[in-house]
């Protein structure tokens, strides 16, 4: 690789990765097997919604991915429908770092070892936030 090659790699490495989904991380607020989340989490400080939102409840052991789209908001469980490992957003999938699965935005598979799709969860739409629940 020459001198050029390298500082234009350097120079369009950044570009690339900001063209990715925007995110943010949050904790929520548990109550009785439910996670809320409030509006002001949801979006960023010019009120665009996050295309998603990672929630980390203190009593889950994974995960919550919540996904913003035009049609609203979806929320899926953070583990592998494999073996149970936590999945790692990576770009525009959410990926097993344990055996390699790969899963789309809507949950789907988009290549295994994982056969089942990840599991959605309902989102309520509440006065000032979402309340996300397992069932």
């Amino acid at each position: 690789m020459t001198r050029r090659e390298l500082l234009g790699s350097l120079i369009v490495l950044p570009l690339v990765s900001g063209c990715g989904p925007s995110y943010s991380v949050v904790s929520g607020f548990e109550h009785q097997g439910m996670v809320t989340v409030d509006f002001t989490e949801l979006s960023d400080a010019s009120k665009q919604p996050y295309d998603i939102v990672i929630v980390r409840p203190k009593s889950l052991t994974y995960p919550i991915y919540v996904f913003h789209n035009d049609k609203g908001y979806t929320a899926f469980a953070g583990v592998c429908t494999h073996k149970g490992c936590e999945l790692q957003l990576e770009g525009e999938i959410l990926a097993c770092p344990c055996h390699g699965s790969e899963f789309g935005f809507n949950g789907s598979i988009l290549s295994g070892p994982a056969t089942e799709d990840l599991k959605q969860l309902t989102v309520k739409y509440l006065e000032h936030g979402l309340m996300i629940t397992s069932s």
